[in-house]
């Protein structure tokens, strides 16, 4: 009896102890940090941390943190909308992810002391134009909540003036026009806006708000992951100068790297990540001693149009220019042609016509020779005129888009040897099938053509479907299996009548992905 009483005694004390603790802590906690609001004002003071947010308080239109005070919860101030002022002392380590989202301020100044961020603190401030901040600060937000965007994301911020060493990794979650960092960071300097090294001899980045950047004269080098830097949305890596349109490169410039000031992040192609259509950048090239290998790269890095490279740098490419033929240095791939014949007998020793080579040339025929043996995608795109393409050889690869008019092919030799191409036109889709219209270009001398369609690459004959196809090319193809992620595969050969018997021609093989042609139709 008396060992149960001392027992009952030991876990009364223990109780009453831990709520008397319990009690004292809570107490001295909420003791540790206040927060005042008077006439407008709201001041945070004590040492520790801020706990409680006033988000959405339309009385807040100046905050004041106090020395002291260590962090700032996520959405501590978020859409105070008169909140026009922010003193921050140098005490803050952390700020919560939208602490001060949707407020009105102009300008604010981030200390030093500031180590972390969480995603969106300063999004669509709609009047921010200014932020002074490290150059070094981490990302800090909720897996659970929060997404991992910039930190100034939808705000018209003109400037950002970095105040401690940039790392590059910041900058991935940074938004302005102009980046200004710090006159003691020992590795890069800022020139209108643009950030180079400290030396000014390579770009190493240009700020996602611009539209245009003029790159300084003495630079040497410009490094393309200055454009192709990756920038944050919801853990997705975009390009993040998407809204850049036009760049100047000076005389000085002698190299173009595609390596150097990547960061962790793998870096974004500029114009696939737009998603805008055929987006491309503008170049104006200074230096007209350009190499074809600089200006190749342009081309592939940036999709600028050869023709607008030609224009400026016609030295770097190759010969044919008289006849209206823009080839490469070596003189083997015609990319773009710039005459006004509607007869075209494209040179023997050319071996690629490029994509859009003839882009909506004013062409009613075309000869192409035995040399050539790849033609690209939309080379013949919008030749609306087009109504005879003469083969003198046989082109090995040949894109299904390559001739998008209804042109009548041309071909050496008997039906034995000549072929045809098959073009997906449009698609319809259930849960089950497909319905694709398909047209074969017509090969004259051909009685029709026979179209294979198929969900495997070598055509086994219990995954393929075969359809007729009439002299006119048209076909509509029914019940095509519908499997969400396989390619579906195509070819088609012409054949003539001799009597009731089929003598078939060469099979031409593609394949396309029927979702990007269905996403193309909406």
């Amino acid at each position: 009896m008396r060992k149960r009483t001392h027992y009952n005694f030991n876990l009364l004390l223990l109780l009453t102890a831990g709520i008397v603790a319990t009690v004292f802590s809570s107490e001295c906690a909420q003791a540790k940090v206040k927060t005042t609001i008077k006439n407008g004002v709201c001041i945070v003071s004590g040492k520790g941390a801020m706990t409680d947010d006033y988000g959405y308080n339309k009385e807040i239109k100046k905050v004041i943190i106090k020395d002291g005070v260590t962090s700032l919860p996520e959405e501590a101030f978020t859409k105070c909308r008169n909140l026009k002022e922010v003193s921050i002392a140098d005490s803050v380590k952390k700020i919560g992810a939208y602490a001060f989202m949707g407020t009105d301020l102009h300008k604010i100044t981030i200390p030093n002391s500031v180590k972390k961020m969480g995603d969106g603190v300063l999004n669509y401030c709609k009047n921010l134009e200014k932020i002074k901040m490290p150059g070094n600060v981490k990302l800090g937000y909720s897996d659970e909540i929060y997404r991992r965007i910039q930190y100034d994301l939808g705000s018209p911020v003109k400037t950002i003036q970095l105040t401690s060493s940039l790392n590059l990794n910041t900058f991935t979650y940074l938004a302005a026009e102009n980046v200004i960092v710090s006159k003691k960071d020992p590795r890069y300097t800022s020139i209108d806006g643009l950030i180079y090294t400290k030396d000014g001899k390579s770009l190493v980045r240009i700020p996602s708000h611009r539209k245009t950047a003029v790159i300084a004269e003495g630079c040497t080098e410009f490094c393309t992951n200055a454009i192709e830097w990756c920038a944050i949305d919801s853990d997705k890596g975009y390009a993040g100068c998407q809204k850049l349109k036009s760049v100047v490169l000076p005389k000085s410039i002698q190299t173009i790297d595609v390596r150097k000031f990547a960061g962790d992040l793998q870096p974004v192609p500029f114009y696939d990540a737009a998603a805008t259509g055929k987006k491309y950048l503008s170049f104006t090239l200074q230096n007209k001693d350009m190499t074809w290998e600089q200006i190749s790269l342009l081309h592939n890095k940036f999709n600028t149009p050869y023709l607008k490279l030609y224009k400026q740098v016609s030295g770097a490419f190759g010969p044919g220019s008289e006849q209206g033929f823009v080839t490469s240095k070596n003189g083997t791939a015609l990319l773009k042609y710039i005459g006004k014949e509607n007869d075209v007998h494209i040179p023997q020793g050319i071996t690629q016509i490029g994509e859009g080579a003839f882009s909506g040339a004013p062409l009613t025929e075309v000869t192409i020779p035995k040399s050539v043996i790849i033609i690209d995608s939309d080379a013949f795109l919008n030749c609306k005129k087009l109504a005879k393409v003469t083969f003198e050889g046989t082109p090995s690869v040949i894109a299904c888009s390559a001739f998008t008019e209804r042109s009548v092919l041309i071909e050496p030799g008997s039906i034995a040897i000549q072929y045809t191409w098959a073009v997906p036109c449009n698609i319809k889709g259930s849960r089950s099938y497909y319905t694709i219209s398909f047209y074969c270009l017509p090969l004259e001398g051909a009685d029709g053509y026979e179209l294979q369609i198929s969900t495997a690459e070598n055509f086994a004959k219990n995954k393929t479907k075969t359809f007729n196809v009439k002299k006119d090319g048209k076909r509509v193809c029914r019940r095509i299996p519908n499997y969400l992620s396989n390619m579906l595969y195509y070819r088609v050969r012409p054949y003539k009548l001799m009597g009731q018997t089929k003598f078939y021609g060469q099979w031409t093989h593609n394949r396309f992905d029927p979702w990007n042609l269905f996403d193309k139709m909406q």
